[in-house]
């Protein structure tokens, strides 16, 4: 990755750089496909900006611009900026591969089929999915859905694909 570091009405000092450096390499791991990295800093009157540009794959820059009285200051502020930009993006990039299915469930509509008390499968309502939806980042694995953590079911579904697996001779 290219690190490109210009000073705006400024000299940037070496440690002005290195700081800069440091933040920019920090947000790498958040997300490691960055190819370029641009940071400008710019002092207008008594405010100094940092504003940081990362190019990252597919073409889409990130932009975090940030003021402060103090220039290392706005170099914290614009890395948190971006910080939270790439999280959103990557978490884009993740519920793309997932489907609309999830992202937009609508009241009463089933999403999956759910084994209830008597080993039958029904369908998740709406208030299930949301609670999933809400739980699992949060709490994870750990998270509780009916009286059973994320973990259980997992091992549930793997054990199901298993059974049906030896059963058809695949395995």
């Amino acid at each position: 990755m290219k690190i490109l570091i210009a000073g705006r009405h400024v000299g940037v000092t070496d440690s002005m750089k290195e700081y800069a450096r440091a933040k920019v390499e920090k947000l790498l791991k958040y997300f490691d496909r960055v190819t370029t990295a641009r940071v400008t800093m710019d002092v207008d009157h008594q405010e100094q900006t940092v504003e940081m540009a990362l190019e990252v794959s597919r073409g889409v820059t990130l932009v975090g611009k940030a003021g402060a009285p103090d220039m290392y200051a706005a170099c914290d502020l614009a890395e948190q900026k971006l910080a939270q930009q790439l999280r959103r993006y990557k978490s884009r990039l993740r519920d793309h591969h997932r489907g609309e299915k999830w992202a937009d469930a609508e009241p009463g509509v089933g999403e999956a089929p759910v084994a209830d008390a008597a080993g039958g499968e029904r369908e998740w309502t709406y208030e299930e999915v949301v609670a999933l939806r809400d739980a699992v980042p949060a709490e994870g694995l750990r998270a509780t859905i009916k009286g059973r953590t994320v973990r259980e079911i997992g091992y549930d579904v793997l054990g199901i694909a298993r059974a049906g697996l030896q059963a058809r001779g695949k395995l």
